[in-house]
């Protein structure tokens, strides 16, 4: 990967919806949508995003990862990795998969 940048990301309570945000140049980009796996609640301000090019950085895109127990990632299907530690250990550490899509603002 030739870039990386730093964000947040977040999983909302018992549900399958999650986010995260970074800012490249003053451009908001936020990669949401759904896990697969029923989790709770996950947060952390301390993730990184590596890419090759912005323009890796649009569209839907399908991702798989893991969850747990400290740390998470995800990998999506053209390349970008979203990984980082979280606030709260998740025991045990769980295999995770869905879908996505690039906004920016």
């Amino acid at each position: 990967m030739s870039f990386t940048t730093r964000g947040s990301f977040i999983r909302y309570g018992r549900t399958q919806i999650m986010a995260s945000s970074f800012t490249i140049n003053e451009t908001q980009y936020t990669f949401s949508g759904t896990i697969s796996q029923s989790l709770l609640a996950l947060s952390t301000n301390n993730i990184t995003l590596n890419y090759d090019n912005v323009n890796d950085l649009i569209n839907t895109h399908q991702f798989s990862g893991q969850n747990g127990q400290s740390t998470f990632n995800l990998t999506l299907d053209n390349g970008p990795k979203i990984g980082g530690n979280l606030n709260t250990p998740l025991n045990p550490a769980i295999p995770v998969s869905g879908a996505g899509e690039w906004a920016t603002s």
